[in-house]
């Protein structure tokens, strides 16, 4: 399901949206408060944040957020096992509430999610057995991984994959030319591994990662390349590609290439664990601590899409005006 059918989606019940949750989320969350907060009516961003011991800074930083994105409404989901979670929790959560209604935002529920069963902190007794829910629930189709640990094994380093040295001194041989020629190359080059992937095929892909990999070194190739990866149909696809050429990098080639593949994945996935993945391996990138950032505001997926795609005129015109600056014609 796409980013934008998952905005649209429509939870009206309670146990719409508690078997919803590894759909928004990409994982079961578990331990977790998961905050899907929405405006006029479509889901603009679902949050999640680690159970809290401090329920009055979790709070603040959730309606904080809410006010930040501008929303004006908000489904609580508290995910916890221990038995005593609604003694535990209520508290924070009735705060939370509390300050998201000063900030303009409505809560339509706050749930107590734990197995397959949910209560209500609105007006569930919390001695009953509650309801129970299950995955068919879900208008929204479930994801492979079960858990946050399994999608980030998904995203873990590759050392097996990691390109040899002849590799890398062919690759480079391939980006002598004009920046326009190398942004080409590494678009050709990812589109390729893209196809790899989905055929299954693996031989030649170590060439076209170490390719990816030198050519986004640049700064300019990496920005002209992540802004036609968010514009094109496929960017999916394009960004997990983009993910294996950082997770097969090592040493200096990693945190650019890691960063690069961060910020793609925050544009076109709804769970941010793939990009946080790739941020954790990118060192002091400079790209990565911007997406970091913005995941950390709250700003969905289509917004840094459409801030990455935003670029490209601009990338398009500064190519083309170095290119004839450099020109001995001119």
């Amino acid at each position: 399901m796409s980013l934008a059918q998952l905005s649209k989606a429509v939870l009206r019940s309670p146990a719409q949206v508690a078997a919803s949750l590894p759909a928004l989320m990409g994982f079961t969350p578990a331990e977790s408060v998961v905050v899907i907060m929405t405006k006029s009516g479509e889901i603009e961003v679902t949050m999640r944040i680690d159970l809290p011991e401090d329920w009055v800074q979790a709070a603040h930083h959730i309606s904080d957020t809410a006010a930040r994105i501008g929303v004006d409404g908000a489904i609580l989901a508290v995910c916890a096992e221990c038995v005593s979670g609604w003694r535990t929790h209520s508290q924070g959560v009735s705060l939370c509430i509390e300050l998201l209604t000063e900030t303009g935002v409505y809560v339509t529920d706050a749930l107590l999610i734990r197995g397959n069963r949910y209560w209500s902190f609105l007006g569930d007794d919390h001695a009953s057995a509650g309801s129970a829910f299950f995955p068919e629930d879900s208008p929204l189709p479930q994801p492979p991984e079960a858990s946050r640990e399994q999608v980030a094994a998904r995203f873990a380093p590759r050392p097996a994959q990691i390109p040899s040295q002849a590799v890398y001194s062919a690759a480079a041989g391939h980006l002598g030319g004009p920046c326009q020629e190398s942004c080409l190359r590494a678009r050709e080059a990812l589109q390729g591994l893209s196809e790899h992937q989905r055929g299954g095929v693996r031989h030649g892909a170590d060439l076209l990662r170490a390719t990816v990999q030198l050519a986004v070194q640049s700064v300019t190739v990496r920005d002209w390349l992540l802004a036609s990866i968010v514009a094109d149909a496929d960017q999916r696809a394009l960004a997990e590609a983009l993910a294996d050429v950082a997770l097969t990098a090592t040493g200096d080639l990693a945190p650019r290439a890691c960063g690069a593949a961060a910020a793609a994945l925050a544009a076109t996935c709804a769970s941010t664990i793939p990009a946080s993945c790739l941020i954790d391996r990118a060192g002091d990138d400079s790209l990565a601590q911007v997406t970091h950032q913005a995941i950390s505001n709250g700003i969905n997926p289509e917004q840094i899409r459409q801030m990455l795609a935003g670029a490209l005129p601009a990338l398009d015109e500064a190519i083309r005006k170095e290119e004839t600056h450099d020109d001995p014609a001119n």
